[in-house]
Order: C-alpha cells, then sequence, then structure tokens
C-alpha cells in the first residue's frame, strides 16, 4: 500500500495502491528548473517546500527491464504547467528501501487555470476538510481492493451482491481512474445498505392530481 502520510506534498492523494505507490490529483504548478543529464530528465517546482526533483521517463522496455529516456516536450524554468506527480516505495538491488517521485503526466497549462495554492499539511487528529477528504478517498480506495479480492476469489454473494454487479463497479472504477475522475462507490454502497423505509406507495385507483404526469418505471 502506497504511504498514507498526509504531509507528503503536494497532499492532496488521488489514490494508493498495492504496490507502494501515492498518485496525487493534478495540480497547476510552475517549473522552478530542469535537470537533464546522466540521471535522466526532471523537474523541481516553486511550489515544493522540499526543493525535489520529479522525474520524467519513457515508456517501459521489457527487454531491457528499465525504462526509456525521456523523448517528451522539455519545459524551462518558469512554464506553468498542469502536472500528475506520483510517488512510489521499492526495494533496492541491495535489498534496502528506496523512493522514486515521478512525473506521472504533464502537459502545459492553459490561460485560465489557476496556480494550485500550496497546501498546508493536514495534521492528524484534526478536524480540517482536506484530512477528512483525503482519508475517505484513501478508504474509498481500499473498499475497491477489498472488492476485486472478493470477485476475483468468487465470494461476492457473502456480502450480499453478485459477481456481475461485482464486475461492473470494477469495470466502472478502471474507467474513472483511466478518466482521472474521482473515485465513485455509490452503487456499491447502495448495494450493500440496506434502503430506507420507503414512502406508502399510492394506491392503484388514484388518479394524479391536476398537471402531474404519471410515470411507469421498470425496476
Amino acid at each position: 500500500m502506497g504511504i498514507r502520510n498526509e504531509e507528503l506534498w503536494p497532499h492532496d492523494i488521488f489514490k494508493l495502491d498495492d504496490k507502494g505507490r501515492t498518485t496525487f490529483n493534478f495540480k497547476v504548478l510552475t517549473v522552478d528548473r530542469a535537470f537533464d543529464g546522466q540521471y535522466g530528465y526532471g523537474l523541481k517546482f516553486v511550489e515544493d517546500p522540499d526543493e525535489l526533483i520529479w522525474n520524467l521517463k519513457g515508456q517501459w522496455n521489457e527487454q531491457e527491464r528499465q525504462f526509456d529516456a525521456y523523448a517528451g516536450k522539455k519545459y524551462q524554468e518558469g512554464d506553468r504547467v498542469e502536472v500528475q506527480l506520483g510517488h512510489r516505495t521499492y526495494t533496492k538491488k541491495d535489498g534496502t528501501a528506496g523512493e522514486g517521485r515521478d512525473v506521472n503526466r504533464i502537459r502545459p497549462a492553459s490561460e485560465t487555470s489557476q496556480p494550485s495554492p500550496q497546501a498546508e499539511p493536514a495534521v492528524q487528529g484534526t478536524s480540517t476538510g482536506d484530512f477528512r477528504t483525503t482519508n475517505q478517498k484513501a478508504a474509498t480506495g481500499q473498499v475497491l481492493n477489498i472488492l476485486v479480492s472478493l470477485t476475483a476469489a468468487g465470494l461476492t454473494d457473502s456480502i450480499g451482491i453478485t459477481e456481475d454487479a461485482a464486475f461492473a463497479i470494477i469495470k466502472e472504477a478502471m474507467i474513472g481512474n483511466l478518466e482521472d475522475r474521482p473515485l465513485d462507490l455509490s452503487t456499491l454502497h447502495t448495494l450493500l445498505v440496506p434502503a430506507k423505509e420507503q414512502p406508502p406507495e399510492r394506491p392503484a385507483t388514484e388518479q394524479p392530481e391536476e398537471g402531474e404526469v404519471k410515470e411507469k418505471l421498470d425496476w
């Protein structure tokens, strides 16, 4: 699981996974400095309080077992960009723990894009809206992971939903991730939580009031 640490800049977590990767939401940032040398291509951002280098890579080369060199657009000091950053943890060849900071996606910011504020880290135990939102996103991601595990094991009936419904929810979540939409599991919540008592239905002989359209719904 990725690092669940709201103090990790830029704080606003989009998703975590079970491979030690944290993906942040898109931010509008300003390039402070670009690095292009033997260690690859990377950027520093004005808004980053730690002044760290975030690396850009090419496609994964399966034959070489490493990423190709970055061959995309190069940015310069002062450029405003919309960027999605990622943090990952991994085990080095010598067995020690390592961490990487990557630029997952980047594009020039549009003229109407507003710079992202330099968010203050949320302190655990406070009631700030940002802290609740971040933890809610992490919890939603964990729920999806549980659903995937149950579906793979053929145990969705143990929580009262069909396998087809589970697959549909997982597919929708996958499409949402590809389109950078927030993870929405409201359909799953509806299936898991019994509906509250509904108001009594209108008797079949009752006529609709004047101006009211009576609609038949197929459930």
